[in-house]
């Protein structure tokens, strides 16, 4: 395996178990010299957590962490919250709009089995 790759595991180890967004990662040439390798190496390995969104690049401030996305494999029996429960993470519902409907002759045809038993 390639160099950079491997410290690109390492660190995103790191950001997804130690670190929040809007921390950022020790300088490059800090972690060049915690691996043992020459800063361009780190800088690929970075380019990687860049790559799968994990960190974002800020001329002049470093490479911080973002909200990280979440691994949610789409299949036949996915379930949301026990996905959720497996990345440690407390899954919530929240309202963002409350409003009345009038009925229509549409409606039960987009709930059929809600509104065909009434």
């Amino acid at each position: 395996m390639r160099v950079y790759l491997d410290i690109a595991k390492k660190l995103e180890k790191e950001v997804r178990n130690r670190l929040m967004p809007g921390d950022y990662l020790p300088p490059e040439s800090q972690l060049a010299s915690r691996f043992d390798v020459n800063r361009h190496t780190v800088r690929r390995a970075i380019d990687e957590l860049v790559f799968n969104g994990l960190i974002e690049r800020q001329q002049g401030r470093g490479n911080m962490v973002v909200h990280q996305p979440y691994s949610y494999p789409l299949h036949a029996k996915a379930h949301f919250t026990e996905n959720m429960a497996e990345q440690v993470l407390t899954p919530a519902v929240r309202c963002s709009a409350e409003s009345l409907w009038r009925s229509t002759r549409r409606l039960p045809r987009c709930f059929p089995s809600r509104w065909s038993q009434r």
